[in-house]
């Protein structure tokens, strides 16, 4: 029955039904394929977006690190300079700043150099600068003058002491127990380092001695050994 009713269709409106449902099935299938498409599109726009942003973001980071690496804080920058006083036998005496740890040729330098009358070789030009030294170039005039000076000291000081050795010792060659050292003490017969030291020790305790016989009254000195100085040793 049902091929009798088709039969009875013309050929041409059959052509047309025909063509319609192939045309309506291929416009689904493009449709299908035009929205899958279009989510794969959205996807991939997507998965880029997500992937830029991590990129920026790793960027960012990156860049952050690196400021934090090379920009020193203010301590540092602070820490990093010093300040010296360069006077004296320079040609241009001032304050002066370095970088820490220089030398102090370095500051003898930016003053200019030293002047024909600087004692260059007075100071230790390999020395490490220190934050607020002071650095005193003499001339050779001044370090000539000290050395004189200390020269003079020295020779005063030597003739003080020959000057009370001799007061020490008399002219009869007594030694003065009142005034003689442990070394002089020990020139005398029979006594010793630890002898001669408690004679000053007893001196110190009880004052000048009296007498030479006075002498007898210190640990260790009794007749025999006091026999033996007692032409030796004075009070006066």
């Amino acid at each position: 029955m049902k091929n009798r009713v088709i039969e009875k269709i013309p050929a041409n409106l059959r052509q047309g039904f025909l063509a319609l449902f192939v045309s309506t099935a291929l416009i689904c299938a493009g449709c299908v394929k035009a929205e899958e498409k279009a989510f794969f599109s959205e996807a991939q726009t997507i998965e880029s977006t997500e992937e830029k942003m991590d990129a920026d973001s790793n960027a960012e980071n990156t860049e952050n690190a690196e400021n934090t690496v090379e920009t020193p804080d203010a301590q540092s920058t602070i820490s990093a300079e010093i300040y010296v006083d360069v006077c004296g036998a320079v040609k241009n005496p001032g304050v002066y700043c370095l970088p820490a740890s220089s030398r102090v040729f370095e500051a003898i330098e930016l003053a200019g150099g030293y002047t024909d009358e600087a004692a260059a070789s007075y100071v230790n030009r390999a020395g490490i600068l220190n934050d607020g030294q002071q650095i005193y170039i003499p001339t050779q005039t001044e370090v000539d003058q000290n050395l004189l000076q200390t020269m003079q000291s020295a020779q005063d000081a030597s003739g003080s002491q020959g000057t009370d050795a001799a007061q020490n010792i008399q002219n009869s060659g007594r030694i003065n127990i009142n005034r003689a050292t442990k070394e002089e003490l020990t020139t005398l017969t029979g006594i010793g380092e630890a002898k001669a030291q408690a004679i000053i020790a007893y001196r110190e305790e009880n004052g000048l001695f009296s007498s030479v016989e006075e002498i007898t009254n210190v640990p260790g000195i009794k007749g025999g050994t006091y026999d033996k100085i007692k032409d030796g040793i004075t009070i006066e």
